[in-house]
């Protein structure tokens, strides 16, 4: 017999990568902004570490923190066809408070 299965939901706090983001964003994962020189302009990209591995994300690019702590970056196509937005932008200490206030609804 066969049973319908739901993905599960995870909320998670993420910012798309811009140049007048790129410290705050830098600083978010504990990585490091850098500009990369291109034909027309340069591109800014920020490198962190990520599950053990140097990761890059580059302009354009959504920077995601997962509940667990770990980050990752996405193009923003793959993100927002996986993420709608579930409220207007917070700061980083009021996600983490919605957060756990998540994980305590879960447990019940």
């Amino acid at each position: 017999m066969t049973q319908m299965w739901q993905q599960k939901l995870e909320r998670v706090e993420a910012a798309k990568l811009t140049k007048d983001n790129a410290d705050q964003l830098a600083a978010w994962t504990g990585g490091v902004r850098n500009n990369v020189p291109t034909v027309n302009e340069d591109v800014v990209i920020v490198t962190f570490e990520s599950f053990g591995e140097r990761t890059t994300a580059m302009e354009g690019d959504y920077i995601v923190k997962h509940t667990d702590g770990r980050f990752y970056a996405g193009s923003a196509e793959q993100f927002e066809t996986m993420y709608e937005p579930i409220s207007s932008a917070i700061s980083p200490g009021e996600a983490h408070r919605q957060t756990q206030d998540q994980s305590k609804g879960n447990k019940k």
